[in-house]
């Protein structure tokens, strides 16, 4: 079994069964569980049902201990609070373990044993219990340990195991989407790499690929004023958009280079990573496009597009 602590719910009639629970509480101690019960119940505003079957929806075990007693009604279902506390527990699709008394063998004073219209709902639940579950018969406390001893453990091995599935499906389904989103924000780039005007300032989430060292003196002041940009603080390098994989690129890679700019804390993010020439990284982009007039010699108009890095996600390779 897993060293993983979970709460356990005891749900059992108390004055009939007290000494039942006790070796149940006992062998739960022994396993480093945590348990639920109503002899740990403080004072509450609100009625003993409502405070069990909240106590029982942060269970992640339900053991159900059933003797020859049906127990307190509640008035509104007229049902047992034990068969109610059953009932929840299935609702909430909580784990079951069943454990009912050997009425044939089992030494059960007189007064502990139901009679008229209880004992005929009791026949009712255990036979529902029965049809829903492989329950385990008990004469006196010492075998219910003894079989809760043997139970608890594979019991709790399966339900660590059942999570474990449901976060693999978890993930599965989150890298699924991901990658569903990665390529949308790759179509969105690319759209913009050919009509730049129309995707200027939106932001996607891309992987790049460093074509060349950082550096930042090269860098003309007409292309900071344009894209907005600290001219005492800003650096750049020129990167190649990778597609995601799966994806069949409509642009050329010679579109796909483009020049990406860093500043502030963009820049301490790509050094404290160790970014350089080689590496390929996962960032958060502002789409950036405008018209400058004199980044030729001859001084003509054009238009140019650029990326500004916004936030830095993670270094896929290193070169």
């Amino acid at each position: 079994m897993k060293n993983t602590t979970r709460t356990i719910f005891i749900s059992s009639t108390y004055e009939d069964l007290k000494e039942y629970r006790q070796r149940v509480l006992d062998v739960i101690v022994s396993l480093k569980q945590t348990y639920e019960g109503m002899e740990f119940f403080g004072a509450d505003a609100r009625t003993p049902l409502e405070v069990m079957l909240d106590k029982l929806s942060y269970c992640q075990l339900y053991i159900g201990i059933i003797g020859m007693r049906y127990g307190s009604v509640d008035t509104n279902s007229q049902k047992s609070y034990t068969e109610l506390e059953y009932e929840k527990a299935r609702e909430l699709g909580i784990p079951c373990l069943i454990y009912i008394i050997d009425e044939e063998n089992a030494l059960i004073p007189p007064k502990y044993v139901e009679r008229g219209a209880s004992a005929d709902k009791l026949d009712i639940f255990k036979n529902k219990l029965r049809s829903e579950h492989v329950i385990k018969r008990f004469t006196t406390p010492e075998s219910l340990g003894e079989a809760l001893q043997h139970d608890l453990p594979d019991m709790m091995s399966r339900i660590s195991a059942e999570e474990e599935k449901k976060n693999i499906l978890a993930l599965e389904e989150k890298d699924a989407e991901d990658i569903i989103d990665e390529r949308a924000e790759y179509r969105k780039i690319e759209k913009f790499l050919i009509r730049p005007i129309k995707y200027h300032g939106q932001e996607v989430s891309i992987r790049l690929r460093v074509l060349e060292n950082v550096n930042g003196w090269r860098l003309k002041s007409t292309i900071k004023r344009a894209f907005g940009l600290n001219e005492d603080d800003t650096a750049s390098c020129e990167v190649l958009v990778i597609p995601p994989d799966g994806i069949t690129s409509t642009v050329n890679e010679v579109t796909r280079k483009v020049t990406l700019y860093i500043s502030g804390d963009a820049s301490e993010w790509l050094i404290d990573q160790g970014v350089q020439k080689g590496s390929i990284i996962k960032a958060t982009v502002r789409l950036m496009s405008a018209k400058v007039a004199d980044i030729t010699e001859e001084g003509t108009v054009e238009m140019i597009v650029g990326l500004i890095l916004v936030k830095g996600q993670a270094v896929i390779s290193l070169f």
